[in-house]
């Protein structure tokens, strides 16, 4: 897949790069949609998407409530995703990170879609659903080669502005990447903790 049919913007490659090659996600970065309002409808589709999938999968589910509450869950979804990003790109740049939210929001949105797409096709399957697991442990991963991509350690000023010089180092991707999987342990160990206590008691 040549840089210049990145630079022509497709859809399609940059969700396949997204999901399979996370070692080339600078270059979805010459991509001359990058940008929030893309990374938002990729998000939106998927969210959508996947709710039809989960509805049509199961049959025995009253989807009439649900399918007017998708609006709603859709935009919640979006909401909480650019939320997420935000306090990623947040906590990257106090660790000396130097980069953009929109280039960040666009790459997360290139895995992370289509990741919702297949574990929502996953999910009203018995055997294989707590694949959905792998799914979110493969998304971690994938964080921290779009932060590397988008972030700099160092600037060089080049003109009236400066540019990054090297990405990123491991520690501040891992740190970035990785958070949510670290705040999910903390609140875990956290109920643990308040209920061995209450048992105590």
């Amino acid at each position: 897949m040549s840089e210049m049919a990145l630079r022509r913007g497709t859809w399609y490659r940059a969700l396949l790069i997204g999901m399979t090659n996370p070692g080339r996600y600078g270059d979805l970065l010459h991509d001359p949609n990058v940008g929030i309002s893309r990374a938002v409808g990729w998000l939106a589709t998927a969210l959508a998407g996947g709710m039809l999938i989960i509805f049509t999968q199961t049959p025995d589910l009253n989807a009439t409530p649900l399918v007017c509450m998708m609006p709603m869950v859709v935009l919640v979804g979006v909401a909480g995703f650019m939320l997420y990003t935000g306090l990623t790109h947040g906590l990257v740049r106090l660790v000396r990170g130097t980069g953009r939210y929109r280039d960040l929001a666009y790459l997360y949105a290139a895995y992370h879609a289509p990741l919702l797409i297949v574990g929502a096709g996953l999910l009203p399957i018995p055997v294989v659903r707590w694949a959905g697991l792998g799914l979110a442990l493969l998304a971690l991963i994938f964080n921290v080669f779009a932060i590397r991509a988008v972030y700099c350690a160092g600037t060089r000023a080049v003109g009236t502005h400066t540019e990054g010089t090297h990405p990123v180092g491991w520690l501040p991707a891992l740190i970035g990447g990785l958070w949510p999987a670290v705040l999910v342990v903390v609140v875990l160990a956290l109920i643990l903790a308040a209920g061995s206590a209450a048992v105590r008691l």
